[in-house]
């Protein structure tokens, strides 16, 4: 958001996808590191000694919701620019698009997660 105003980037197709691309990169390789560590903290915590899906689950939700916001908050501030409106909204919209989405993938990802292993035990 910051750097159309500073004029780093021009709200172009070109730019959507080299800006995209660069962030989504960077968000991968944070949601690796965050996975790990979220791994590792889920895996300490759990009570449950017969299974390991739900340290999975809670894993791979943790890594799709940084994906998620990666690509969310690179691209939703160029969506508003080429709809015309304000990209400084993408801010408190990316807020809130991602806590109902961090929810639905959470909940989407632990139940099918949970459902393979309810069926192969």
């Amino acid at each position: 958001i910051n750097a159309e105003y500073m004029g780093e980037y021009k709200a172009t197709m070109q730019e959507f996808v080299v800006v995209v691309r660069r962030e989504f990169i960077a968000g991968v390789m944070c949601a690796i590191f965050l996975t790990i560590i979220g791994f590792f903290r889920v895996y300490v915590f759990t009570t449950s000694d017969s299974s390991l899906a739900p340290v999975y689950a809670v894993s791979l939700s943790l890594f799709l919701i940084v994906c998620a916001s990666a690509l969310l908050g690179s691209g939703l501030p160029f969506l508003l620019e080429f709809l015309q409106l304000d990209p400084e909204h993408a801010g408190p919209a990316i807020q809130v698009i991602m806590d109902i989405l961090g929810v639905l993938i959470t909940c989407v990802t632990t139940q099918w997660l949970l459902h393979l292993s309810d069926t192969a035990d």
